[in-house]
């Protein structure tokens, strides 16, 4: 089949990933944009052309069949590439592209039909003696009459689930009522299909998966495993090729279990079979993702292979080049997802304008990214900013140089979880791979300690240096400019006044300022002096001379009219009590919380997709108020206390901002 131009039916990263492979292979690329997204995003500069989808709603652009369709004829596409996420593994969207003459990068609609629905892929592989955890498939009334008789834990999964969403733990027979309600909803919401069934949950478990290949002649292959049991409510975190916990007879087997499901479904294209395994390395099948996972690279890292190039041959008719005698894994890779949420606060989505964006200078850490420099993280979409995979010659090699990207990355604007995944690394739970899927719970408490400990203990002078060096140089910082002027100059009339007044993580604070000699500016915190010298700014990196020591941050400044100073991935908070924001500034919530007096604000961006109570209804400390949806994640707004609901401010459907009045309360 003739392939010269792809449209790129996606957003974000993965588009950038499909579109860079696609260039690699001297094709043409397509690439598409909601009203939200723009003709600026990075996907779109990257393309070809871009296109655009015309909405704002996910059903009106991303998931919108007929316009890709339609969009792809009259450009003269000759193949669609999903992505992963939206209409991936749609089977409709596949079946649109095999009618109107597209090539659609992926298998054939009815395996995606097949395999999309957990039930039918359970009993698919059933038959082929491979082994599945016990489940519970009926109703939502007979999986209610027989709760009593369950044996819990059980994990709640939507059937036509996928991407971590869809799953909740029931730990009792009490909870199951409401877990099932919120996951069918969920479901519909998310894929349009709100069956659910029960299935045993294993603790503890490992998350292993296995990439496959398959082309239209035939031939399959795996390229070994992948450890994803790194999670935080089941969406992965870090990745890493190949476990070095799993036995080399585990390994075969489970390849061998994954190459058998894709030859009897005549796979073709990338996939991806995830399995459970249990302490003993006994195996069971969870699914198969018909679609490139995000986690690939880590599989091209010790592999050598280029997957979504092997999808673009492949949907060319191409066979493939190698067998599974020529696949060879080499060293070990890990990934790591960069998201935009705020560990410290629940791990709340944290959208917004990231004013300054820096990823690692080293050439051998490999960052797939949505960004390329300062842009908008949206509510309407997933999370995840970037990945940022790594390789060494060994596991512990991966681990040091995972750390040495992560503490040279700078995100500023918005919470990312960088501080989170760092603390991962550095655990000795982590480095000696005593890991399972439910790491992260288990460990929380001491994940976040760690985060607190580094921002309390970061070097208070040494940030306020940099600080005055970065806000003091009158507008130059915004410029290529490298050389600040002097400092003492650069200060206006705070040399008047003698001192300067600053809040620093919300702490009033003022230092002392002196003129030291030409050239440099002294200042005076908490009774220790410091001199800042041979100031120099380029691209928001600040290089300067404190008492005569050459160091540097990271600075942004925010439209807030906060500025941030970042230092091996530690950020903390500045603004000068003489600074006005660029924008009007929001109500805020004086005590930071979800409610404010008698008013409960919302805590995020996002949709209310349901308001779970009444004007007049009495409520108790704790009770499910009403549902918010920001980057894909349902989050549940509690009553602060014993009340009574005064006035619903809100309706269904309605996007609403960080400290957005949604009720009062008596």
């Amino acid at each position: 089949m003739e392939i010269n131009k792809i449209l790129v039916a996606n957003r974000g990263e993965i588009a950038v990933r499909v579109i860079k492979a696609a260039r690699e292979l001297g094709l043409l690329t397509l690439a598409v944009y909601s009203d939200i997204d723009g003709p600026e995003a990075y996907h779109c500069r990257m393309a070809d052309r871009s296109l655009p989808l015309k909405g704002t709603e996910l059903q009106d652009t991303y998931l919108n069949i007929e316009k890709m369709i339609s969009l792809a004829k009259q450009n003269e596409a000759h193949a669609i590439h999903p992505g992963y996420g939206f209409l991936s593994e749609n089977h409709l969207f596949a079946k649109a592209c095999e009618k109107n003459g597209l090539v659609f990068i992926g298998p054939g609609s009815e395996v995606i039909r097949l395999m999309g629905n957990k039930i039918a892929a359970r009993r698919e592989v059933e038959n082929l003696n491979i082994p599945v955890t016990k489940a519970e498939i009926a109703s939502f009334s007979e999986l209610l009459n027989k709760s009593e008789k369950l044996n819990y834990p059980l994990l709640i999964k939507a059937a036509a689930g996928g991407g971590g969403k869809g799953m909740r733990i029931v730990n009792k027979a009490e909870e199951l009522k409401s877990s099932l309600e919120t996951t069918r909803r969920e479901a519909s919401n998310y894929f349009g299909n709100g069956d659910v069934f029960l299935e045993k949950y294993i603790d503890p478990a490992r998350h292993i998966e296995i990439q496959v290949l398959g082309d239209q002649h035939g031939n399959v292959v795996h390229l070994n495993e992948r450890e994803c049991s790194i999670q935080r409510r089941y969406q992965k975190i870090i990745e890493e090729s190949p476990s070095t916990w799993l036995k080399p007879e585990t390994r075969i087997e489970m390849g061998k279990a994954a190459t058998r499901i894709a030859r009897k479904l005549n796979y073709t294209s990338a996939g991806t079979i995830e399995f459970l395994v249990d302490e003993s390395q006994k195996f069971y099948f969870l699914e198969m993702n018909t679609r490139i996972q995000v986690e690939h690279a880590v599989t091209e890292r010790v592999s050598g292979i280029d997957l979504v190039k092997e999808q673009i041959r492949i949907a060319q008719g191409l066979p493939l080049a190698f067998t599974q005698e020529d696949i060879n894994i080499k060293g070990h890779a890990i990934e790591a997802r960069i998201y935009a949420e705020d560990p410290v606060n629940r791990f709340r989505p944290s959208p917004g304008y990231v004013s300054l964006y820096k990823e690692p200078a080293d050439q051998g850490i490999r960052v797939d990214s949505s960004l390329d420099g300062p842009s908008n993280i949206f509510s309407n979409y997933d999370p995840m900013i970037s990945k940022m995979i790594v390789w060494g010659q060994d596991r512990r090699e991966a681990i040091n140089h995972l750390s040495t990207g992560l503490t040279d990355t700078s995100i500023l604007g918005i919470e990312s979880n960088l501080m989170f995944l760092r603390e991962i690394i550095g655990d000795a739970d982590f480095i000696e791979n005593r890991i399972s899927t439910q790491y992260c719970d288990r460990r929380l408490d001491y994940l976040l300690e760690g985060i607190r400990k580094r921002k309390d203990q970061a070097d208070r002078p040494f940030y306020i240096a940099g600080f005055l060096a970065a806000t003091l140089l009158d507008g130059k910082k915004n410029t290529d400019e490298e050389t600040a002027p002097d400092p003492w100059h650069a200060t206006g009339y705070w040399r008047a006044c003698g001192s300067f007044r600053f809040s620093l993580e919300g702490e009033n604070i003022s230092v002392k300022l002196e003129s030291s000699k030409r050239g440099s500016l002294r200042f005076i915190y908490n009774e220790i002096s410091c001199e800042i010298s041979s100031v120099k700014f380029n691209h928001g990196t600040v290089r300067f001379l404190m008492n005569g020591e050459p160091r540097k941050v990271v600075y942004s400044r925010l439209p807030s009219a906060h500025e941030v100073v970042d230092y091996k991935g530690v950020s903390l908070l500045f603004k000068r009590w003489d600074a006005l924001p660029d924008e009007p500034a929001r109500m805020e919530s004086s005590n930071g919380s979800e409610f404010n007096d008698s008013i409960i604000v919302s805590p995020m961006y996002g949709k209310i997709i349901e308001i779970r109570v009444k004007e007049k209804e009495q409520i108790k400390q704790g009770d499910v108020l009403l549902s918010i949806d920001s980057m894909k994640i349902e989050n549940s707004i509690l009553a602060p206390r014993d009340a009574k609901v005064i006035k619903i401010l809100v309706i269904k459907g309605e996007q609403v901002e960080v400290n957005k009045p949604l009720l009062q309360i008596e």
